[in-house]
């Protein structure tokens, strides 16, 4: 078997997504439940901390993060270039239903809930 460069992009894809999807996992399942226990303040306080790690360039999530997105569109621009029928397809559903679906609304939901709780604090939050 040769190995291309769509064979080392699309293995950097799968690890890198498969990361990425493991800790949401692990956050909806684990994290989430238990910072749902606090007080709202303690709630929000925590999310600012975990945030703050992420805004001061945390460069193993950065890596993972980013490098999830950018070896997918690598494996899309590549994989276009060199498949066809079903194969194309399955990397193009794929590709767009993580970059759409995933990694789109967690950086369009994580963003506007930073945004507020920078501009209101703790104080401007109600539970619902």
């Amino acid at each position: 078997m040769i190995v291309t460069s769509l064979h080392i992009a699309l293995l950097l894809s799968i690890l890198l997504c498969s990361l990425v999807a493991g800790l949401l996992f692990g956050f909806a399942v684990v994290v989430m439940p238990g910072i749902a226990k606090l007080t709202d303040r303690e709630f929000l306080s925590s999310f600012k901390h975990m945030d703050g790690i992420i805004q001061d360039d945390q460069p193993l999530f950065i890596l993972v993060w980013a490098g999830s997105i950018l070896s997918l569109t690598s494996t899309l621009i590549l994989g276009t270039l060199n498949l066809d029928g079903m194969e194309l397809y399955l990397l193009w559903i794929a590709s767009v239903l993580y970059l759409l679906g995933g990694s789109n609304t967690d950086i369009s939901v994580q963003y506007s809930s930073q945004q507020f709780v920078a501009k209101h604090g703790c104080t401007g939050f109600r539970r619902i």
